[in-house]
């Protein structure tokens, strides 16, 4: 399997991993873990099961892991939280599972990635999203870090679980 699972976890159980995934699949599992009690999944290489601060939500999570390994990423990448079923409106059963992973391989193979549930939000380019407060809205971020021209609707990909691939990730640089 040419792929890395990443898992973003603070406290959550994580018994869906032995009901839910192959052999195979949890040897290329990756468990960051931000909560404060050891943790251990059958299956899983030691060296893969990591221990971090609890700052920076599960972005912290993801990135790290993805510039701990930029020069040896797999070809596919699925970051997900430590109870992705909170997050993803799916089952947590083997076939569910399964299946939601294919149509990932698939899309990420197809477009470079693979959101969950999306949603649009028609903000102009100075207006910020869910009522919160920036100093730079987010049009203008885009604009100033992208070179981007922001062109609503926003679409949003809730829940921070995704899957995208190493060229999708290696578009720009490990420095940006």
């Amino acid at each position: 399997m040419n792929a890395h699972i990443v898992i973003a976890r603070y406290n959550e159980s994580l018994e869906w991993i032995d009901k839910c995934l192959t052999p195979i699949q949890k040897r290329s599992v990756w468990i960051y873990n931000k909560g404060d009690d050891e943790i251990s999944v059958v299956g899983v290489p030691s060296n893969q099961i990591q221990r971090l601060p609890n700052v920076g939500r599960e972005a912290h999570t993801y990135l790290t892991h993805v510039l701990r390994h930029w020069d040896k990423l797999p070809s596919q990448l699925w970051f997900l939280q430590g109870n992705p079923f909170d997050h993803l409106e799916i089952n947590s059963d083997f076939d569910t599972v399964q299946k939601w992973f294919r149509i990932w391989t698939n899309k990420i193979y197809l477009n470079g990635f693979s959101p969950n549930m999306c949603r649009e939000f028609p903000l102009n380019k100075h207006e910020t999203s869910a009522g919160e407060l920036t100093d730079m809205p987010f049009g203008t971020w885009l604009e100033k870090y992208t070179g981007k021209m922001y062109r609503p609707p926003l679409t949003w990909y809730i829940g921070a679980c995704f899957g995208c691939s190493r060229a999708q990730v290696q578009h720009r640089t490990r420095e940006y």
